[in-house]
């Protein structure tokens, strides 16, 4: 299995945060600490500007789903003990990552979630979210 980089462990550092302030209403509140690369300032090359571009947008998009990912968890609840099989996460977030961002969004449900393979040609797979998240 890859290793975790670095910043996708902060990413799920943070995502834990969030998680525990998971309310009634099911919803997440958005993070208020832009992420490193919001901060950085003396990087003014038009290179470092592209990249430093390209982190912040791949960051938000893993902040994002990273919400509706623990939003998705948490409104299954304890009932169905935080579980959903491949085509139930397929169907909910399918049509909403675009197929270049689908490895980044994989290695966040990974990071969320362990996967417990089917016991059988008819039963699917399921996907769990891991107690720190809920």
């Amino acid at each position: 299995a890859p290793k975790e980089s670095p910043a996708t462990a902060s990413l799920l550092a943070g995502l834990k945060k969030l998680s525990q302030t998971l309310g009634a209403t099911g919803t997440v509140a958005a993070p208020s600490e832009p992420p490193p690369s919001q901060r950085q300032t003396s990087n003014t090359s038009e290179e470092s500007r592209g990249e430093e571009a390209e982190e912040v947008k791949t960051h938000s998009f893993e902040m994002e789903k990273g919400r509706e990912l623990l939003e998705f968890f948490h409104g299954l609840g304890a009932d169905k003990n935080y579980t959903a099989t491949t085509g139930e996460v397929l169907e909910e977030f399918g049509a909403r990552v675009p197929s270049f961002q689908k490895a980044v969004f994989k290695q966040l449900l990974k990071g969320l979630c362990t996967f417990h393979k089917s016991t059988g040609p008819t039963v699917p797979g399921r996907w769990i979210l891991k107690e720190d998240y809920r």
